[in-house]
């Protein structure tokens, strides 16, 4: 299914207190949006934002527990994410979240779910927003769902069935909407077919199993030489292979079928890869069958210990032994390549220039920008993009915690963006909202110089 970003808008996370990101401009969806600005400015934000997405819509348990989205958020503050999507032709879907920080214990930090909504609207001419559904746990009447969908009349056992799976949902610390208990208590009512069913599994499956997210931890494990985090997507014989794993970078046991799939991944890649790289292509060597315990059956199955080799010039090195650029790229590449071939597929990456040559950047995110079926929202810093990109692929933050993300307009073909951008961080821009929270050279020589040795009483 070809499924669009529209738009994407926060409040309260973080440092950001509203700040909205439009895939759609100009009559026309972009395929692609660089994020850019001072550290700080909110640009990791929106890879958080779309972090959140992706564990609400999954349901997996106590994923919201934990501390890493704990801190995203400031006490007694609620904070929400809106998204929405278009199916073109179809249908236009708006979902937004309204999270808090739980209150009761704070020895067990974790977020609650305060209230979801989920709208939508037909492509048809004139048709106007209708809302499926509203859980709100701020208000007496906490769940309505639309009469249009419901038909007949609630019974006690209905509400019943919708207060255990609320208790639940909140005990787990997952989503009402995207909840199992939730879509039991539509298949029970005879709604799995309905209008609202439709869109939460356009979200749930359509959206979210083609969302690729590679976050600053994803590159800080490949630094560490440890593991290899994989986005991929790969189809064979009529069956797609999709989702995110890692392996180790040491030589590693692992399940024939887990093997396979690597097998296809690395097959993928190499297409690409020496195009990026000359000369570079990787491998899955094989070091010996094995049999091993599955966690899930309790039974022995079948394994194979692998390593990933590195190829240059007929010689092959371990690839751990790689840079961390050539690591970055190969880690992402998969989810490039789909993304770039597939309608309806989303890949979010944080600083993508990390490690990578600057002038390979330019030209990757040129062909991306020219080409790509999907959708790519990525953060930088290095600014040799902004000479390769139309100004509507760009977004920049700004010191402004009210209004992160604005763009430019006016910009000519002769411009050159990169410089007009350097300007703007010097002598401001014309949207009103500095770029660049003022520091002052004479001032940080000065912060060094108090730091000398004969200065510091320790």
């Amino acid at each position: 299914m070809d499924i669009k970003i529209n738009y994407l808008e926060i409040e309260n996370i973080k440092n950001v207190e509203s700040g909205r990101i439009d895939f759609f401009r100009k009559d026309h969806y972009l395929n692609l949006i660089g994020v850019y600005g001072q550290n700080g400015s909110g640009k990791t934000t929106l890879v958080d934002a779309f972090s959140l997405l992706n564990v609400l819509m999954c349901g997996i348990r106590d994923l919201l527990a934990s501390e890493h989205y704990y801190d995203l958020l400031t006490d007694d503050i609620p904070a929400s994410i809106t998204l929405c999507l278009d199916i073109p032709s179809e249908r236009k879907l708006i979902y937004k979240v309204i999270l808090e920080r739980e209150q009761v214990n704070k020895k067990s930090p974790s977020l609650n779910i305060v209230s979801e909504t989920l709208e939508t609207r037909s492509a048809k001419p004139h048709s106007r927003l209708r809302q499926l559904i509203t859980y709100d746990l701020r208000n007496k009447q906490w769940l309505k769902i639309s009469n249009a969908i419901l038909k007949k009349k609630e019974t006690i056992d209905d509400i019943v069935s919708m207060q255990v799976a609320s208790k639940l949902s909140q005990q787990n610390h997952t989503s009402f909407l995207f909840s199992q208990e939730f879509y039991e208590c539509l298949v029970n009512r005879g709604l799995e077919k309905s209008e609202l069913s439709r869109c939460i599994d356009i979200l749930k499956h359509d959206f979210n199993e083609n969302l690729f997210i590679h976050t600053v931890q994803d590159s800080g494990f490949v630094s560490t030489e440890l593991i290899m985090p994989f986005s991929f997507n790969v189809q064979k014989e009529n069956a797609c292979n999709r989702g995110k794993f890692t392996i180790s970078q040491e030589p590693q046991v692992v399940p024939n079928n887990i093997k396979e799939v690597l097998n296809q991944i690395i097959k993928q890649i190499n297409i690409v890869l020496p195009r990026l790289v000359p000369g570079l292509t990787i491998q899955v060597e094989e070091l010996g069958k094995e049999m091993i315990q599955d966690e899930v059956s309790n039974k022995a199955i079948s394994a194979t210990k692998i390593q990933l080799l590195s190829i240059r010039d007929n010689k092959s090195f371990p690839f751990k032994a790689e840079s961390d650029g050539i690591k970055k790229i190969v880690s992402i590449l998969s989810a490039l390549i789909t993304v770039y071939n597939t309608p309806g597929t989303f890949v979010i990456l944080d600083e993508l220039d990390a490690g990578v040559f600057e002038y390979l950047l330019g030209e990757l995110v040129s062909v991306i920008s020219q080409g790509a079926k999907g959708q790519i929202l990525f953060t930088s810093h290095n600014l040799r993009v902004l000479e390769m990109l139309n100004p509507e692929n760009l977004i920049f933050t700004t010191i402004n915690p009210k209004h992160r993300y604005v763009t430019v307009n006016g910009i000519r073909p002769s411009n050159n963006l990169r410089d007009m951008y350097i300007r703007a961080l010097d002598l401001g821009n014309e949207s009103g909202d500095s770029w660049y929270s003022e520091t002052d050279t004479s001032e940080i020589r000065r912060a060094f110089r108090s730091c000398s040795q004969e200065n510091i009483t320790i």
